[in-house]
């Protein structure tokens, strides 16, 4: 009885083993899957909503919504990791280019301080960041690095005047 209970023991074994392979890579597939969704969806995403042209969102309030929402005007992805005199300050620059009809919406910002850290690299600006600004628009931003290991700006702002940023002579 038993010399035959351990090849089907083994068989059976093998078969869980097998199983189990199948049900790991389907996961795995669905996992990537599903992250190839949320980077298609940041480029695919479609315009912002008519609530991100308030001013209370680009006035430097809190947001009303999550910043993880590809479809807010400050959306920064959850899992970037922090630059240092990069992703936790703010930039000022121009919108030198911006493409928009039913199938894209993306531009650059040209701005020469980030164009030190990154030469030849204009800032990447997708149309749901872009907060209802136009090609040839001066624009404060915030930056996060892309999918791409690219800067994208995000929390486009109208520039502050020169007295408000650090003037200290008083």
């Amino acid at each position: 009885c038993t010399s035959w209970g351990n090849p089907m023991q083994a068989m059976m074994m093998a078969a869980q083993q097998q199983e189990q392979q199948q049900q790991m890579q389907q996961l795995q597939r669905q996992q990537q899957q599903k992250e190839h969704s949320r980077a298609m969806a940041v480029i695919k995403a479609g315009a912002i909503s008519s609530a991100a042209d308030d001013d209370s969102i680009c006035a430097g309030g809190a947001p009303s919504v999550s910043r993880t929402n590809i479809n807010h005007p400050a959306y920064r992805p959850p899992n970037t990791e922090p630059i240092p005199g990069v992703t936790d300050k703010r930039w000022d620059g121009y919108i030198r280019l911006f493409i928009e009809d039913h199938l894209h919406g993306y531009g650059f910002i040209k701005c020469e301080e980030l164009r030190k850290k990154f030469p030849d690299k204009d800032v990447f600006l997708h149309r749901n960041q872009r907060n209802g600004f136009n090609q040839g628009d001066t624009v404060n931003f915030g930056v996060f690095m892309n999918f791409r290991g690219m800067p994208q700006a995000t929390d486009l702002r109208k520039p502050r005047p020169k007295t408000e940023q650090g003037n200290d002579d008083d």
